[in-house]
């Protein structure tokens, strides 16, 4: 199911409702290129100091290939 989360469209997996509270819970769908976005953004600011927006914004210009002799495996 895919559902209008801030930051755009997402993959969601429903998991459980609470008919005491009548919410939903969902969990993300991630693939393997959104898990290995996230795990090099952590690296970047585990390293330097910089919010995870900023390194998502870094690590998107590369795989795009704006940013000239840096390339991703």
């Amino acid at each position: 199911m895919a559902c209008d989360c801030p930051g755009g469209e997402q993959y969601v997996h429903f998991e459980h409702y609470n008919s005491e509270t009548e919410q939903f819970k969902f969990r993300l769908i991630r693939n393997e290129a959104d898990r290995k976005r996230d795990e090099a953004c952590k690296a970047m600011t585990d390293r330097i100091d910089m919010d995870n927006y900023l390194a998502g914004i870094i690590y998107d210009d590369i795989a795009a290939g704006k940013i000239p002799h840096i390339t991703l495996k």
